[in-house]
């Protein structure tokens, strides 16, 4: 703590008390620093420079103020005077010894031009020879000797002069808040460039004309000054500028969270991989290195995330929440059938999803990447395969909506809870992989919930009942982002054409009224959609269209293939005949058992459930009873038991296979 020297009682007093609190000696400022003259504030200055109270010869003022030994006396006690130090001079009036200052610390807001520059060098080097700081200011010797002077003794910052050096020793603090009104200021580099020291935490200077552009290193120090006089915590030493405090911009609120184009993308890639190295990034989003380098420097100075670049990797630390755009029942039936998949199984391997979906890997990442970044769910990649963290549960529709067999489906699933897919594919007399399907979409809907483990489905919850829900609408205005294209270089000819940018192809449209189609029309319409998906794939690959409109268009050829895949599917379904999968046959006698009934009208049996698999016995299958409790079970289900578990399911008596009895 620093402490002031009471000229009456000569303690030591804290430096902030305007009066001792002792002898009660007010010995507060009777005067502004900043209404005297520019001698009286160098002579002030250059008192305050010497960095502690004590002794202080007249001569090493003369040298550094340039005025006579009377004038220099005078002025020193005028200033004593004035309040602004305490002290007293010895008796050949050759030393003054200084007790202690008082000058009120000042806002560096009121400073402008080389003042302004001259204090954010300071900051950024802290100790700095005269001769060196004459070449980042501009200013000769004479006159950048007297400013310093000058703004320490109105109390801008205390330094010490010490021969040909300066060493910055304080300067009041910068209000965090006002840093953030200064961001809105600022222009495109230098928003850019605190982006990058965000991420980087340090940056060596012949670095970042590689980013903003600006080849001048003595520009790119002028920035750096008028950064740290707004309150940037920085400092600059051997050409490198390092981060020295935080800067805890807040996260971007999701509703402002609206992104277009590569932004989007690049957006899901690095929420949903949270560590990947910036090549693979820039392949992902077909972007070179730098480019990806900037919009990470413009996601972080707009708080929208918070992580770290280091050795040629980016590591996600925050984001927010991101409000969906895209809800579960608005996707195709592709996207739903992986978000289905996603919350049945907890994660999926991408070449399963691949080989499902009869699509390359690298469209079924994209996919992930548009779901994540529409917020329509969340998760990350892990050795090739993704893991879901969450996704809305949506009911908006009926399962009858849904198509024919849906009703059939979900009221087998709520009856018995946990369920075989291979019976519910016996049951409905459709294919398993189909019973897949069904389920995964029902799932998505969020008309059930459950999962599913060793082709066992247990349900967990539902069937939910529909609740209206409104389509969430992007706002009209959206601001543009910047475009992301390399200047064209200095040396180039002004009559040298420049390139023009790649332009989307007219392609047929293909808007399609489903439900008018024949089966023939909707097939031939299939085959045309692949062929303009492997033509649109060729135009990528020879540069006639841009990676945007790319997605873009193949997001809505995509669509449209799915709606047809999906109107062809019911058909089939249609066609099948519903079986009467609510019969049983008493166990015993083989007679037709009413719905509902556990006692056989004609013999009195009961309707047994196997004690494994908690299904019923139906007529005609081997069946076993343990001796002990007489529990049912099907034969080759307890069979398989007793070998793992070596005991009944229901009593826990220890039993072996040949002790059971098959019936």
């Amino acid at each position: 703590m620093s402490y002031n020297i009471c000229p009456n009682c000569r303690r030591e007093i804290p430096v902030g008390y305007s009066s001792c609190p002792y002898c009660k000696y007010d010995w507060g400022v009777k005067v502004d620093p900043s209404t005297l003259s520019p001698i009286y504030q160098r002579t002030l200055g250059a008192i305050v420079s010497i960095g502690k109270p004590g002794k202080i010869k007249v001569s090493d003022l003369f040298k550094k103020i340039g005025i006579d030994k009377p004038s220099i006396i005078k002025i020193i006690s005028d200033l004593v005077n004035y309040r602004l130090i305490s002290g007293a001079f010895d008796k050949k009036q050759n030393e003054f010894l200084l007790y202690g200052s008082n000058i009120p610390w000042k806002s560096l807001d009121d400073l402008r031009g080389k003042a302004l520059e001259s204090v954010g060098a300071l900051q950024a080097y802290r100790k700095i020879k005269i001769r060196n700081l004459e070449k980042k200011v501009g200013l000769d010797q004479y006159t950048l000797r007297n400013l310093i002077l000058e703004l320490a003794g109105q109390g801008y910052f205390r330094v010490i002069m010490h021969q040909d050096e300066i060493t910055l020793t304080y300067i009041p603090a910068i209000d965090s808040k006002k840093f953030f009104r200064h961001i809105s200021q600022l222009d495109y580099r230098s928003k850019l460039f605190i982006g990058m020291i965000l991420l980087h935490k340090k940056i060596k200077l012949d670095e970042i004309p590689k980013i903003i552009g600006i080849k001048d290193k003595i520009r790119i120090e002028e920035m750096i000054f008028t950064l740290l006089t707004q309150g940037f915590p920085g400092q600059l030493k051997y050409d490198t500028f390092t981060m020295t405090g935080e800067l805890p911009l807040p996260l971007k609120e999701q509703k402002d969270l609206i992104f277009e184009g590569v932004k989007k993308k690049l957006f899901g890639v690095i929420i949903a991989h949270k560590e990947l190295s910036l090549k693979e990034i820039a392949q992902r989003v077909s972007l070179r290195v730098e480019d990806v380098k900037k919009i990470l420097y413009e996601f972080a100075i707009d708080g929208i995330i918070q992580g770290t670049i280091k050795n040629g990797n980016f590591y996600l630390k925050h984001y927010p929440y991101i409000t969906p755009i895209n809800y579960v029942y608005q996707l195709p039936l592709d996207q739903k059938l992986i978000a289905g998949m996603l919350l049945t199984h907890g994660k999926a391997s991408l070449p399963e999803i691949s080989k499902r979906l009869k699509m390359p890997i690298q469209k079924v990442r994209d996919f992930f990447y548009d779901l994540i970044s529409n917020g329509t769910l969340m998760g990350s990649f892990y050795n090739n395969s993704f893991a879901i963290t969450y996704a809305p549960v949506l009911t908006v529709r009926t399962p009858a909506q849904l198509g024919k067999y849906y009703p059939y489906l979900v009221d087998l699933l709520a009856r018995y809870q946990r369920i075989k897919l291979k019976n519910l594919a016996k049951n409905l007399g459709i294919e398993k992989e189909a019973i897949d399907d069904m389920i995964y979409l029902l799932v998505a809907e969020g008309i059930i919930q459950g999962f599913i483990k060793k082709a066992l489905f247990v349900l967990r919850g539902g069937p939910f009942e529909p609740k209206p829900v409104e389509p969430v609408v992007a706002p009209k205005e959206v601001t543009k982002t910047p475009e992301i294209y390399a200047e064209p270089p200095v040396s180039a000819s002004v009559d040298e054409p420049i390139p023009e940018r790649i332009t989307t192809p007219v392609l047929p449209s293909t808007s399609i009224p489903i439900e008018e189609l024949s089966i023939d029309e909707l097939k031939a319409k299939k085959i045309a959609l692949e062929e303009l998906l492997l033509k649109l794939e060729g135009q990528l690959e020879s540069g006639e269209i841009s990676t945007d409109n790319y997605m873009r268009i193949y997001t809505r050829y995509r669509s449209d293939l799915a709606l047809i895949d999906q109107k062809l599917a019911r058909i089939e379904i249609e066609e099948i005949p519903i079986p009467d999968f609510e019969e049983h046959k008493c166990l015993f006698c083989g007679e037709k058992m009413p719905e509902g009934a556990e006692l056989c009208p004609n013999c009195g049996g009961e309707r047994e459930k196997c004690s494994v698999c908690l299904l019923d016995i139906e007529y005609g299958e081997d069946f076993a009873k343990c001796p002990e409790c007489g529990v049912f079970s099907h034969s080759d289900h307890l069979l398989e038991w007793l070998k793992i578990k070596g005991f009944c399911p229901n009593c826990r008596t220890e039993l072996k296979p040949e002790d059971v009895p098959t019936l």
